[in-house]
């Protein structure tokens, strides 16, 4: 049985990553996955959802150490979410990630975690503006104008 065409499109978009790229963000995926099992066996999804947001925050802000351009970026995208589903058998994607880190049992997770102000305020900015361009362009107008948020 052959691809379906969305299957085929989406496994064509992976392919123009560079193969160096796509080993390095694997090897990065599956470093992030390990540190995340509290046992052998039982991972806590809080830590690698934050994980794999920075991650992906990481690749837009600096694609060039991944060996990247902001035109791999979609197809980078797409290898994330391939990359999490073939390692856990199921997953959110990126932008269900990146709803559930900015909802009130987000950020209680964050919290938990510990982690620093700045990973937070990235995991905000790039949260919002996936997935709420509207919102992302308000904020930055209120900068813009020195109104704040």
């Amino acid at each position: 049985m052959g691809l379906s065409k969305r299957s085929f499109y989406q496994r064509m978009a992976v392919d123009t990553l560079p193969v160096r790229s796509r080993q390095l963000i694997h090897q990065v995926m599956a470093q992030m996955l390990e540190q995340s099992k509290v046992t052998e066996r039982i991972l806590d999804p809080d830590l690698y959802h934050v994980q794999i947001s920075l991650l992906w925050i990481q690749l837009t802000v600096s694609p060039e150490q991944f060996g990247l351009t902001d035109n791999h970026l979609e197809a980078a995208c797409r290898f994330v979410n391939q990359n999490m589903k073939a390692s856990l058998g199921h997953c959110r994607n990126l932008d269900e990630i990146f709803v559930f880190l900015l909802s009130d049992a987000g950020q209680k997770a964050m919290n938990r975690l510990k982690i620093s102000s700045y990973q937070k305020d990235l995991i905000d900015y790039f949260g919002v503006m996936i997935t709420d361009p509207q919102e992302h362009q308000r904020r930055i107008s209120a900068v813009r104008k020195g109104t704040g948020r």
